[in-house]
């Protein structure tokens, strides 16, 4: 539970500092989960 309520902390934060860059940063976030998710 905890991991996952980080990731999504974190996720918000990137899409805050993002900004206008949002939807490279959500692919980028996703192919990180996707590629922890596969060691994890």
């Amino acid at each position: 539970m905890g991991a996952a309520v980080s990731r999504a902390i974190t996720m918000l934060k990137v899409r805050m500092m993002a900004g206008f860059m949002g939807t490279v940063s959500d692919r980028v976030v996703k192919n990180v989960a996707g590629i922890a998710g596969k060691f994890l």
